[in-house]
């Protein structure tokens, strides 16, 4: 129960409502425990608000936990919750800038960023990555083959890279540096896919100054997803979604069921795949040769 006075229009509450679905079609039993709002819109959540919450999770024989992150709370206060368990925990919100352990699950990101695309109707699917040996590219690239087999369609697969300016002063300079080189790849990029996944929204946003620049019609514009701030986007003639907060919930319990089937797991903190931004495309598949018309 939630004491807030619009709580019908609460993330926490459509989250919470879809993690009692899931364990109720799982046989599974959830232990809810609320931070009440009247407390949180005062300021800083107490330690001795926090003692009895920790208190009764040790009580009851839980074995894993997903944390949903209010945004009135004292994010780095209630991260204390489970700072000290062996359990492993889900993190949804955002806790993992001012919580550094808390990580992303950037494999399940590659996935669903793939899956999206699949269920809005796109088969030929290309990834435009960054040449880099940063763990967050590779494990976002093996969701993407992974999802493309899962759907059947590994055959369709078509990553390619280019150069990642981690040295770069500022994104205006990383984006310059960029800019040649994914230029240089969207003439192939449109005749091999309807749609590709962005490494970053930098790349994003080069796709649409590429469209503008070389006025691309509808008929031949990629869509594309993007894992980053959607800053980037403003004065584009874009449309974007994000995760639903029932999604980010259903990921969460996917994800906890996950670690908890993996003991090797248990005691890390895995934060829920971050927002995705999509441009959706009216261009569908028609292919000759192996290339999309």
């Amino acid at each position: 129960e939630t004491d807030h006075p619009y709580a019908k229009y609460n993330d926490n509450v459509k989250q919470l409502y879809a993690l009692e679905s899931e364990c109720a079609t799982a046989g599974v039993p959830m232990h809810f425990y609320n931070l009440h709002w009247r407390e949180q819109s005062r300021g800083a959540i107490s330690d001795e608000t926090l003692v009895p919450y920790q208190e009764d999770i040790a009580g009851y024989d839980v074995a894993g936990i997903i944390h949903l992150v209010d945004g009135n709370c004292d994010k780095a206060r209630v991260s204390r919750i489970f700072t000290k368990t062996a359990l492993p925990v889900v993190v949804v919100g955002d806790l993992h800038g001012a919580f550094p352990e808390v990580l992303s699950d950037e494999t399940q990101s590659g996935h669903l960023a793939t899956a999206h695309l699949v269920g809005s109707g796109h088969e030929k699917i290309g990834f435009i990555a960054y040449e880099t040996s940063n763990a967050w590219m590779r494990q976002r690239i093996a969701g993407y083959h992974a999802a493309l087999k899962e759907y059947g369609l590994e055959g369709n697969a078509w990553v390619v890279k280019v150069p990642y300016p981690e040295h770069a002063r500022s994104t205006s300079e990383f984006e310059e540096i960029l800019r040649p080189d994914v230029h240089a790849i969207l003439p192939d990029a449109m005749k091999r896919c309807s749609a590709v996944l962005c490494a970053s929204d930098v790349i994003g946003k080069l796709i649409l100054d590429y469209e503008r620049d070389q006025a691309v019609g509808a008929d031949r514009r990629l869509a594309f997803v993007t894992f980053d701030d959607r800053i980037l986007f403003r004065g584009y003639d874009m449309s974007a979604v994000s995760h639903t907060p029932e999604m980010e919930a259903r990921t969460a319990y996917q994800l906890l069921v996950r670690r908890i089937m993996n003991p090797d797991a248990a005691g890390g903190k895995t934060r829920v795949p971050g927002t995705l931004f999509v441009r959706q495309s009216s261009r569908r598949q028609r292919v000759e040769g192996g290339l999309l018309k």
